[in-house]
C-alpha cells in the first residue's frame, strides 16, 4: 500500500449490519451529478454477490439502469435501461415496489421497469455507492441523498 493523494473519492454507505428486509416499498429522493467514469448506485444486496437489486445506476451514456441480478451468470440479469431523462443536477424520487412476485421501478411515481423475480424470502441491505472507475475527466461529481423511505407492504 502506498500513500497517495488524490483529488477525488469513492464511497459507500450500507445499512448491512443494522437494517435489512424483504418485501414492500423503498424509495429516495437523490440527487447526482457524474460524468462517464464515474458510477452511482442505489442497490439492495445480500450476503453474497447475488441476488442485486438495482434502483438506479449510473454510467456510461446518458440516462440510468434499473437491474434484478438473481445468479451470478450474466444472462440471467433482467432489467431496463432508462433514457430520454437528464437525470443529472436536479432531485428525483427512486422507487421499488417489491411484493411476493414482482419488482416494480418508478421514476418521479412513472412506472419505468417491472420484472417477476425468485427472491423466496430473501432479505437485503440498502446499499449507496459512488465508484471512480478511472481518473475522471468531468469533476466535480456528486451523490447527494435528501432521505430514504422504507415501507412494509401494503395488504390487499
Amino acid at each position: 500500500f502506498m500513500d497517495h493523494d488524490f483529488e477525488f473519492t469513492s464511497g459507500t454507505l450500507n445499512s448491512a449490519k443494522s437494517f435489512r428486509y424483504n418485501t414492500g416499498r423503498i424509495e429516495a429522493k437523490i440527487k447526482m451529478q457524474s460524468g462517464d467514469k464515474i458510477i452511482h448506485g442505489f442497490s439492495l444486496k445480500g450476503e453474497k454477490i447475488t441476488p442485486h437489486i438495482d434502483l438506479v445506476k449510473t454510467g456510461k451514456g446518458s440516462g440510468y439502469e434499473v437491474r434484478y441480478i438473481p445468479t451470478p451468470a450474466r444472462q440471467a440479469v433482467t432489467g431496463a435501461k432508462i433514457k430520454g431523462v437528464n437525470i443529472n443536477d436536479k432531485y428525483y424520487i427512486y422507487r421499488l415496489d417489491w411484493n411476493q412476485n414482482e419488482l416494480i421501478w418508478y421514476l418521479n411515481n412513472i412506472e419505468v421497469a417491472r420484472v417477476n423475480h425468485q427472491l423466496n424470502g430473501e432479505s437485503l441491505y440498502i446499499n449507496l455507492a459512488s465508484v471512480v472507475e478511472k481518473e475522471p475527466q468531468e469533476i466535480p461529481a456528486s451523490f447527494k441523498i435528501d432521505w430514504i423511505r422504507v415501507s412494509k407492504p401494503t395488504v390487499e
